[in-house]
């Protein structure tokens, strides 16, 4: 009796394509939602969200989405260019979801402001929070990780020609221009370089669901121990 393995490499790689165009653009809608100063102050930020509730909770919802989504985004870029650049594709996948994975802890913080705004309580709660070395450092490595990673992994789309050119600097391009923003603390800037970052992996996305299957990944077990028995079978049978 034979079993028949179902081969999900198509599917895999349309839900990759998905979160490579989706995540760049979900950190542009949160981006343009979050309630906007320039402070680390929560004399600050507490009377920002709760001028902003509505923006604030959406803001929050997609964070989580995001969240979730981020480490097929990375593993997207990642195998889009993993067979040709190895060692470069690595190390910046590697840095990527290193940074990427820890947005929660930046996410709670907005979190934090969002309930004390709607609940009430001591603003110095959400200093202390966002004042402790675990935050800092998390947040450290989120800076980090997912700008170098990400520039590293549009290096390696240059360099493999997987993309057009233009794609490739896209990427490159809005992910410098979104450090250079937080850096600046210029949201203007932050949402154009997500737009150009967001417009370069519409060509990757492209580029994934256009891939072959076997250049993908591998077969099913059982579908590749069907294929070598019917390869054997024609091969004896063979003048």
């Amino acid at each position: 009796m034979s079993s028949t393995a179902i081969d999900l490499r198509h599917s895999r790689r349309v839900g990759a394509a998905i979160c490579v165009v989706a995540v760049p653009a979900l950190v542009g809608a949160i981006t343009a939602l979050a309630p906007n100063y320039n402070s680390d102050s929560a004399k600050i930020v507490i009377p920002a969200y709760r001028a902003h509730l509505a923006d604030a909770r959406v803001e929050i919802a997609l964070a989580l989405l995001v969240t979730l989504l981020v480490p097929i985004f990375v593993f997207g870029l990642y195998r889009l260019v993993a067979r040709r650049v190895p060692v470069l594709a690595a190390v910046g996948g590697s840095l990527a979801l290193a940074g990427w994975v820890l947005l929660p802890f930046v996410t709670a913080m907005d979190v934090l402001a969002y309930d004390l705004a709607v609940h009430g309580g001591d603003p110095a709660i959400w200093n202390a929070f966002s004042g402790s070395g675990a935050v800092a450092v998390a947040a450290v490595i989120f800076a980090l990780g997912h700008e170098i990673g990400t520039l590293l992994l549009g290096v390696a789309l240059w360099r493999t020609r997987a993309v057009s050119r233009w794609a490739a600097g896209a990427v490159m391009l809005g992910d410098v221009l979104h450090l250079i923003a937080h850096v600046g603390g210029v949201r203007a800037l932050d949402l154009a370089g997500l737009a150009l970052l967001t417009l370069g992996c519409l060509a990757v996305a492209r580029a994934i669901v256009r891939t072959a299957d076997d250049e993908w990944d591998l077969p099913p077990v059982v579908a590749a121990s069907q294929d070598s028995a019917r390869n054997s079978s024609l091969a004896s049978t063979a003048p």
